[in-house]
């Protein structure tokens, strides 16, 4: 039986990252009431108490911004990176339960509001190349599937953090004459300040180059690929492969081979569909299945969350939902990364 629904009704998305937590109040007809941010909400590498403490300070501020108790919250969707494997589920949704005992929700994978941000209905495939790799998909009779960004050891090979090292691979390569020459040496080393690629050789030996500088040259393969490097281009192909291979194998499992459905390409990696990734992935999946759409989200990835709280409750979603986020700051901006001033609360 449908649920009944009134304007007075109010729904909580929350997206969350390893660079930031966002949550989203909005109404039945997406009518943005409050917003809130927090900090890091992936429990890898700080446990899930720390990551659950960052996903409750946003929802305390979206509530404290629309002027609305939690109790109030008709039904909230929590989009949480790191959400891989049944212990995760078990772990988040008991500890939510602890910090949140009035609000009814459910906890998924952050990747399912990427691809409920760039699809109507919320059927469809998606990917996500952010700092690793994710593929969700859901078929028009409601089978979902997803293949969690576990790393190389699981079958995954991908992710922005994949590219940037990958940057880094290329350059000592060309310099030891086991690869050709590129031009992501000079872009590399003015990036970590180093005169040339021995010096970069070995403070990485020292482990002198830090994670956050290996995740900037990301971006540099990309600028490098545009301007027609060929080792640059060869990186993000075979990276762009990869995600193919993992919605082709979920097209099958889901068996939509023959439907027309959104190919959701998202994740702060991809600012564009105009790229050798791009290309590659939605070659490998046009393969298999030909009618597929490929897309960028509509939406950035918390108002896909709030959609799937509206999902939840069985409020109908249409058009108008996806306009009337967009017009309210909600388009999908992929050179955005949420904002963290870093002062703690463990509201």
């Amino acid at each position: 039986m449908k649920l009944q629904y009134t304007r007075s009704q109010v729904f909580l998305g929350v997206d969350g990252g390893a660079s930031g937590t966002r949550a989203l109040i909005i109404d039945a007809s997406g009518a943005i009431l409050g917003a809130g941010t927090g900090g890091n909400a992936n429990h890898a590498g700080q446990g899930y108490r720390s990551a659950v403490s960052h996903i409750t300070h946003a929802v305390h501020g979206a509530c404290r911004e629309a002027q609305i108790a939690l109790e109030h919250i008709s039904f909230a969707h929590f989009a949480v990176a790191g959400n891989d494997v049944e212990d995760d589920q078990i772990q988040l949704t008991k500890l939510l339960a602890e910090e949140l005992p009035d609000l009814k929700f459910y906890v998924t994978n952050d990747v399912w509001a990427g691809l409920r941000a760039g699809s109507i209905d919320g059927t469809g495939i998606a990917v996500n190349c952010g700092s690793g790799a994710g593929a969700v998909g859901r078929s028009p009779t409601g089978a979902q599937q997803m293949i969690a960004d576990l790393g190389y050891m699981f079958g995954d090979s991908g992710g922005g953090n994949q590219i940037g090292v990958d940057a880094i691979r290329a350059v000592v390569r060309a310099w030891d004459g086991r690869g050709d020459a590129t031009s992501l040496t000079d872009a590399v080393l003015n990036l970590v300040g180093l005169s040339d690629t021995a010096a970069l050789y070995l403070a990485l030996y020292r482990e002198q180059v830090g994670a956050a500088l290996i995740r900037q040259c990301t971006r540099l393969v990309f600028q490098c690929a545009a301007s027609g490097d060929t080792v640059a281009i060869e990186i993000l192909t075979r990276i762009g492969a990869e995600f193919g291979r993992s919605a082709v194998a979920l097209a099958r499992r889901l068996t939509m081979q023959d439907l027309a459905f959104p190919f959701v390409l998202t994740g702060g990696a991809i600012r564009t569909l105009q790229s050798p990734l791009v290309e590659a992935a939605v070659a490998q999946l046009q393969s298999v299945c030909p009618r597929c759409r490929p897309t960028s989200p509509r939406l950035m990835p918390v108002a896909g969350a709030a959609l799937l709280a509206l999902d939840a409750s069985e409020v109908p979603v249409t058009e108008e939902h996806f306009l009337r986020l967009s017009a309210q700051g909600q388009g999908w901006h992929p050179e955005e990364r949420y904002a963290w001033s870093g002062e703690e609360s463990q509201s």
